[in-house]
C-alpha cells in the first residue's frame, strides 16, 4: 500500500528544541542555535534526492535494482513532491525518524556515527529508507534498497573538500558524479548553504556545476568575501552533447548587526567565462 502525506508546497519547519532554519532568497538555508552542515546536508537531500536517484535508471544500471525496486523507486520519483515537510528534533532517545501527518520529523541524533557527523551518502541512504518505508510500510525492503543505493551510488560519487580560512569561519563544498556541487559557509553559530546561488550563475540548461578551487577567503567588520574558480558541465541529452564551460567567482556574504550572516543581501558573481570545449 502507498501513502504519502500530500503538500502542495514544501515547507521546512522545526519542532521544539529543532534547529532554526530559514529560506534565504536565492534558494539558500541557514541553520543557528548550533545548527551544523549535517543539519544543511539532510535539508538538501530532502530536497533534491529525486535527482541523484534518477540515475539509477541511465543505461549504464549503475543501481542494478531487481524489478520490485525499480517499481517502488519509480513511484517515489513519481510522487516525491508529495513527500510533505522535513524536521528535525534533538531527542536522546535512540530512534532514527518519525512520521508525522505533515511529514518526517529525524532525530538529530541520527545525523552522527556516536559524535561525528554522517557523511553525506549516509545521509541520502537514511532520507531514502525513511521515504521508503512510510511509502511501502515495509522495513526490511526499505532498509536493503537504502544501503543497495548507498554501496552503488550515494557512496561511489562523494568527495569532500574544506577550504578554512580560519577557526571562526570556513568554507566547505562538496563535490558529486554529474550533480551540483553542495557549497556552505561556517561558523559555531551558523551555517549558510549557497548551493542554488551558483546553480543560478549556470549557463547551462540542463547541466551542473563544480568549484574548482578557493583563491582566497577574507573576513573582515562587514562580512565574508571570497574568490575561486567554477566550472559548468551542460548537457543536451538528445544530441549526446557536453559543452564545459569555466570562469571565476566572487562571493559576499555580509554581516548583520548581531554579526550574524545577513542572508539577504549575500551576493555570488562569476566572471570571464569562457567555453573550453563542446563535444
Amino acid at each position: 500500500m502507498h501513502y504519502f502525506c500530500k503538500s502542495a508546497i514544501i515547507l521546512i519547519t522545526y519542532l521544539l528544541l529543532a534547529t532554526t532554519l530559514k529560506a534565504a532568497e536565492g534558494g539558500g538555508h541557514t541553520v543557528g542555535n548550533g545548527g551544523d552542515l549535517s543539519e544543511l546536508y539532510i535539508i538538501e537531500i530532502w530536497l533534491n534526492l529525486d535527482k541523484k536517484i534518477e540515475y539509477c535508471f541511465e543505461s549504464t544500471d549503475p543501481c542494478q535494482l531487481l524489478a520490485t525496486e525499480k517499481n517502488e523507486i519509480k513511484f517515489l520519483l513519481n510522487h516525491f513532491n508529495e513527500k510533505g515537510d522535513i524536521h528535525l528534533k534533538a531527542s536522546a532517545n535512540p530512534w532514527e525518524f518519525k512520521f508525522d501527518a505533515d511529514g518526517i520529523t529525524f532525530n538529530k541524533k541520527a545525523l552522527y556515527n556516536n559524535e561525528t557527523p554522517k557523511s553525506y551518502g549516509e545521509l541520502q541512504a537514511l532520507v531514502l529508507k525513511a521515504l521508503l518505508l512510510k511509502q511501502t510500510g515495509d522495513s526490511e525492503f526499505s532498509q536493503l534498497l537504502a544501503e543497495k543505493l548507498k554501496t552503488r551510488l550515494f557512496l561511489s560519487s562523494f568527495e569532500r573538500h574544506t577550504f578554512f580560512n580560519s577557526k571562526k569561519y570556513s568554507m566547505h563544498w562538496t563535490q558529486f558524479t554529474h550533480q551540483n556541487d553542495f557549497v556552505a559557509i561556517d561558523s559555531p553559530e551558523f551555517s549558510f548553504e549557497i548551493s542554488n546561488y551558483f546553480l543560478k550563475t549556470s549557463p547551462c540548461e540542463i547541466g551542473y556545476f563544480q568549484l574548482q578551487r578557493v583563491l582566497s577567503m577574507q573576513v573582515d567588520y562587514s562580512g565574508i568575501y571570497v574568490k575561486g574558480d567554477i566550472s559548468y558541465i551542460c548537457t543536451v541529452s538528445q544530441q549526446n552533447a557536453v559543452t564545459r564551460y569555466r570562469g571565476k567567482f566572487y562571493l559576499n556574504l555580509p554581516f548583520d548587526s548581531n554579526h550574524g550572516f545577513d542572508t539577504n543581501l549575500f551576493n555570488v558573481s562569476v566572471y570571464q567565462l569562457e567555453l573550453l570545449n563542446e563535444q
